[in-house]
Protein backbone atom coordinates (compact mmCIF):
# COMPACT_ATOMS: atom_id res chain seq x y z
CA UNK A 1 0.00 0.00 0.00
CA UNK A 2 1.04 3.40 -1.05
CA UNK A 3 1.38 6.18 1.79
CA UNK A 4 -0.67 9.57 0.78
CA UNK A 5 1.48 11.90 -0.07
CA UNK A 6 1.65 15.39 2.33
CA UNK A 7 1.35 18.86 1.09
CA UNK A 8 1.35 21.83 3.43
CA UNK A 9 1.99 25.34 2.73
CA UNK A 10 4.89 26.53 4.67
CA UNK A 11 4.86 30.08 6.06
CA UNK A 12 2.14 31.69 4.35
CA UNK A 13 1.74 35.19 3.55
CA UNK A 14 -1.64 36.56 4.88
CA UNK A 15 -3.55 39.38 3.09
CA UNK A 16 -6.99 40.71 4.13
CA UNK A 17 -9.77 42.79 2.48
CA UNK A 18 -12.89 44.53 3.75
CA UNK A 19 -15.45 46.74 2.58
CA UNK A 20 -15.65 50.34 3.91
CA UNK A 21 -17.61 53.81 3.49
CA UNK A 22 -15.12 55.66 1.25
CA UNK A 23 -13.87 58.86 2.72
CA UNK A 24 -14.15 62.37 0.54
CA UNK A 25 -11.54 62.08 -2.17
CA UNK A 26 -12.09 66.05 -2.80
CA UNK A 27 -10.07 66.90 0.58
CA UNK A 28 -7.25 65.94 -0.87
CA UNK A 29 -4.38 68.21 -2.40
CA UNK A 30 -2.20 67.29 -5.26
CA UNK A 31 1.08 67.48 -4.55
CA UNK A 32 2.04 66.20 -8.40
CA UNK A 33 -0.45 67.54 -11.40
CA UNK A 34 0.30 65.68 -13.78
CA UNK A 35 -0.41 62.15 -15.54
CA UNK A 36 0.30 60.32 -12.44
CA UNK A 37 -1.11 62.48 -8.82
CA UNK A 38 -0.08 62.20 -5.56
CA UNK A 39 -1.00 63.78 -2.34
CA UNK A 40 1.12 65.05 0.70
CA UNK A 41 1.71 61.78 2.81
CA UNK A 42 -0.12 63.19 5.71
CA UNK A 43 -3.85 62.67 4.98
CA UNK A 44 -4.29 60.59 8.27
CA UNK A 45 -4.07 64.34 10.28
CA UNK A 46 -6.80 65.67 8.13
CA UNK A 47 -10.04 65.78 10.80
CA UNK A 48 -12.29 64.53 8.41
CA UNK A 49 -10.87 61.76 7.52
CA UNK A 50 -10.54 60.25 11.28
CA UNK A 51 -13.28 57.93 10.96
CA UNK A 52 -11.57 56.56 7.75
CA UNK A 53 -8.12 56.21 10.11
CA UNK A 54 -9.84 54.58 13.40
CA UNK A 55 -11.52 51.94 10.86
CA UNK A 56 -8.19 51.14 9.20
CA UNK A 57 -6.57 50.95 12.90
CA UNK A 58 -9.31 48.95 13.95
CA UNK A 59 -8.76 46.05 11.11
CA UNK A 60 -5.10 46.23 11.12
CA UNK A 61 -4.99 45.17 14.84
CA UNK A 62 -8.07 42.78 14.00
CA UNK A 63 -5.98 41.70 11.08
CA UNK A 64 -2.86 41.20 13.41
CA UNK A 65 -4.59 39.32 16.30
CA UNK A 66 -6.56 37.05 13.91
CA UNK A 67 -3.08 35.70 12.65
CA UNK A 68 -1.77 35.24 15.85
CA UNK A 69 0.13 37.83 17.11
CA UNK A 70 0.01 40.02 19.69
CA UNK A 71 -2.73 42.75 20.48
CA UNK A 72 -0.30 46.09 19.81
CA UNK A 73 -1.54 49.93 19.55
CA UNK A 74 -0.86 50.72 16.37
CA UNK A 75 -0.84 54.15 14.04
CA UNK A 76 -0.56 55.41 10.75
CA UNK A 77 3.39 56.30 9.58
CA UNK A 78 1.73 58.16 6.31
CA UNK A 79 -1.37 58.06 4.21
CA UNK A 80 -1.54 59.48 0.74
CA UNK A 81 -3.78 59.35 -2.25
CA UNK A 82 -2.81 58.74 -5.98
CA UNK A 83 -4.48 59.10 -9.05
CA UNK A 84 -3.32 57.06 -11.90
CA UNK A 85 -4.59 58.54 -16.26
CA UNK A 86 -5.01 55.90 -18.69
CA UNK A 87 -2.13 53.87 -19.30
CA UNK A 88 0.03 54.63 -16.15
CA UNK A 89 0.57 52.40 -13.32
CA UNK A 90 3.23 51.59 -10.56
CA UNK A 91 6.18 49.41 -10.60
CA UNK A 92 6.82 46.43 -8.23
CA UNK A 93 8.24 47.74 -4.67
CA UNK A 94 8.04 47.15 -1.06
CA UNK A 95 7.40 49.75 2.29
CA UNK A 96 10.34 49.93 4.25
CA UNK A 97 10.01 51.16 8.17
CA UNK A 98 6.49 49.67 8.49
CA UNK A 99 5.03 46.83 9.35
CA UNK A 100 1.26 46.72 7.90
CA UNK A 101 0.39 48.63 4.22
CA UNK A 102 -2.82 48.93 2.72
CA UNK A 103 -4.85 50.52 -0.58
CA UNK A 104 -8.41 52.21 -0.24
CA UNK A 105 -9.65 51.95 -4.35
CA UNK A 106 -12.60 54.42 -5.42
CA UNK A 107 -12.88 52.83 -8.17
CA UNK A 108 -13.61 49.18 -10.43
CA UNK A 109 -9.90 49.82 -12.20
CA UNK A 110 -7.02 48.17 -12.71
CA UNK A 111 -6.28 45.69 -9.97
CA UNK A 112 -2.66 44.92 -7.78
CA UNK A 113 -0.70 42.72 -8.25
CA UNK A 114 1.82 40.94 -5.61
CA UNK A 115 4.52 39.44 -6.46
CA UNK A 116 5.53 35.90 -5.00
CA UNK A 117 9.42 36.76 -3.80
CA UNK A 118 9.89 33.56 -2.29
CA UNK A 119 9.66 31.50 -5.47
CA UNK A 120 12.31 33.45 -7.19
CA UNK A 121 14.55 31.80 -4.65
CA UNK A 122 12.86 28.44 -5.89
CA UNK A 123 13.83 28.82 -9.78
CA UNK A 124 17.24 28.08 -9.27
CA UNK A 125 16.83 25.49 -11.96
CA UNK A 126 13.98 26.17 -14.16
CA UNK A 127 10.86 23.80 -14.90
CA UNK A 128 7.90 24.58 -16.67
CA UNK A 129 4.51 24.61 -14.77
CA UNK A 130 1.61 22.71 -15.60
CA UNK A 131 -1.11 24.43 -12.87
CA UNK A 132 -1.16 27.52 -11.04
CA UNK A 133 -0.95 26.62 -7.33
CA UNK A 134 0.26 28.77 -4.44
CA UNK A 135 3.60 27.00 -5.12
CA UNK A 136 3.57 27.99 -8.70
CA UNK A 137 2.27 30.99 -8.68
CA UNK A 138 4.46 34.20 -9.17
CA UNK A 139 1.77 36.58 -8.48
CA UNK A 140 -1.54 36.93 -6.60
CA UNK A 141 -4.30 39.57 -8.17
CA UNK A 142 -6.38 41.60 -5.84
CA UNK A 143 -9.17 43.50 -8.12
CA UNK A 144 -10.03 46.73 -7.20
CA UNK A 145 -13.63 47.06 -5.89
CA UNK A 146 -14.95 50.51 -5.26
CA UNK A 147 -14.67 50.52 -1.14
CA UNK A 148 -12.58 47.88 -0.82
CA UNK A 149 -9.56 48.05 1.58
CA UNK A 150 -6.74 45.74 1.24
CA UNK A 151 -4.23 45.04 3.85
CA UNK A 152 -0.95 43.18 4.02
CA UNK A 153 2.78 43.11 5.28
CA UNK A 154 4.68 45.91 4.55
CA UNK A 155 7.50 43.66 2.86
CA UNK A 156 5.34 42.08 0.16
CA UNK A 157 6.74 43.34 -3.28
CA UNK A 158 3.34 44.78 -4.70
CA UNK A 159 2.46 46.68 -8.38
CA UNK A 160 -0.35 48.23 -10.24
CA UNK A 161 -1.54 46.34 -13.71
CA UNK A 162 -1.68 49.76 -16.27
CA UNK A 163 -4.75 51.85 -15.75
CA UNK A 164 -7.49 51.56 -18.44
CA UNK A 165 -9.44 54.08 -16.83
CA UNK A 166 -8.99 56.92 -14.36
CA UNK A 167 -7.92 54.81 -11.17
CA UNK A 168 -7.66 56.54 -8.03
CA UNK A 169 -6.57 55.14 -4.12
CA UNK A 170 -5.35 56.32 -0.81
CA UNK A 171 -2.41 54.08 0.09
CA UNK A 172 -0.95 53.71 4.05
CA UNK A 173 1.60 52.62 6.43
CA UNK A 174 1.32 51.28 9.89
CA UNK A 175 3.69 50.71 12.59
CA UNK A 176 2.77 49.21 16.24
CA UNK A 177 3.84 52.12 19.51
CA UNK A 178 5.89 49.33 20.77
CA UNK A 179 7.75 47.12 18.88
CA UNK A 180 9.79 43.64 20.51
CA UNK A 181 8.80 42.66 23.97
CA UNK A 182 9.26 44.65 27.43
CA UNK A 183 11.99 42.91 29.33
CA UNK A 184 13.65 41.93 26.26
CA UNK A 185 16.74 44.02 24.40
CA UNK A 186 14.39 44.22 21.27
CA UNK A 187 11.83 46.41 22.87
CA UNK A 188 11.34 49.93 21.37
CA UNK A 189 8.87 52.27 22.43
CA UNK A 190 7.49 54.26 20.12
CA UNK A 191 4.33 56.01 21.96
CA UNK A 192 5.40 59.64 21.06
CA UNK A 193 5.42 58.80 17.17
Amino acid sequence: MKEELNIVGAFPIPLASVNIELPDISLVKWKYENDFKQSVYDLHTILEWKPTCDLILNYASNFLTNIGYEKRDLFITQMWANKYSVGEKIPPHIHTNSLLSGCIYFDNNSPTVFHNQKQKNLDMVSIPTNAATPYTSEIFTVEAKRGRMVLFPSNLAHSSETAKATRTTVSFNLLPRELGTPDGFNYVNLQNC
